[in-house]
């Protein structure tokens, strides 16, 4: 049984993907638990909003 804290989420993101790109993103998600041996989440998602959304401030967010 897991034992931890229930706590909501401060922020959430959505994106959106072409449909030609799905079998790209299944790819790369189910390839998730590798990538994140060499990449850590955060610092993807900060490269992600560098690249992407200079919308999103993630010192805000965090």
């Amino acid at each position: 049984m897991f034992h931890c804290v229930f706590a909501w989420q401060q922020t959430c993101s959505a994106f959106s993907v072409s449909k030609t790109d799905v079998k790209k993103i299944c790819k790369y998600i189910l390839n998730q638990p590798v990538h994140h041996k060499i990449h850590t989440f955060d610092e993807e998602y900060l490269e992600f909003i560098r690249l992407y959304q200079q919308t999103i401030n993630p010192k805000e967010s965090a």
